[in-house]
């Protein structure tokens, strides 16, 4: 039972921004109950028959997680319905489906009748289109800081338990050669953000959030459309 505690534990720490946001949207259900939804960027990667498509599939599927697999037209479109929904709308949104490994449409629901929509992903905040005009529809703007080699040492081990790569070594390459590049970009092109998160390895707010996943389906959300 330990080993599994530990292991869980493991993992919430290599994802800090994820536990972040799990822990801010148990915060605000738990102070406005019903009151908050959640919209994960990850539901609007290209599909990995769309990146057969692309002039260099082979590539592209190499550096799935770079701003281009996304499809930043479709996310700038649905930020601006979620401004204009009525109260008395309700919207489906793409979610990210973990067998299949690409987005699912309509996996999540997001009533107008809540006050907040909190909106998770990595080039939310970025300066160029259609990024950023979907940015100026913001009522703030969150940027989780990590130490860069933190950074690289947590996606390294996160990638290479979930199947990435058959081995550390060639992992690690990877998240040095694409995810480390995209990081990079967010850190020096991103918009000045209303608020900012500098993140640390804190084990016990690792138990916490693994606890508010268990009892939060909102917060749920979170490490279930995590791509």
């Amino acid at each position: 039972m330990q080993e599994q505690v530990t292991t869980t534990a493991e993992t919430l720490i290599q994802k800090a921004k994820t536990t972040f946001c799990t822990a801010l949207l148990s915060e605000i259900n738990h102070r406005i109950p019903g009151q908050v939804a959640f919209v994960p960027m990850d539901g609007f990667h290209f599909t990995r028959a769309q990146l057969d498509k692309f002039p260099d599939p082979v590539d592209a599927h190499h550096r799935r997680g770079a701003v281009d697999t996304f499809d930043g037209g479709a996310w700038y479109q649905l930020v601006r319905r979620l401004r204009e929904l009525k109260s008395d709308e309700t919207i489906s949104v793409p979610g990210f489906n973990h067998a299949v490994k690409d987005p699912e449409e309509g996996k999540i629901s997001i009533q107008g009748d809540k006050k907040i929509v909190l909106l998770e992903g990595n080039y939310l905040l970025l300066r160029k289109e259609p990024w950023a005009d979907a940015a100026s529809l913001f009522d703030e703007r969150i940027l989780v800081d990590t130490p860069r080699e933190e950074t690289i040492e947590r996606l390294a081990k996160r990638n290479y338990a979930a199947g990435i790569c058959p081995t550390y070594e060639e992992t690690l390459a990877r998240v040095l050669a694409v995810d480390l590049k995209n990081g990079d970009l967010i850190m020096s092109e991103s918009l000045e953000p209303t608020i900012y998160i500098k993140t640390t390895n804190d084990t016990r707010y690792a138990y916490a959030t693994e606890a508010t996943q268990a009892n939060d389906p909102v917060a749920r959300q979170v490490p279930e459309n995590d791509a």
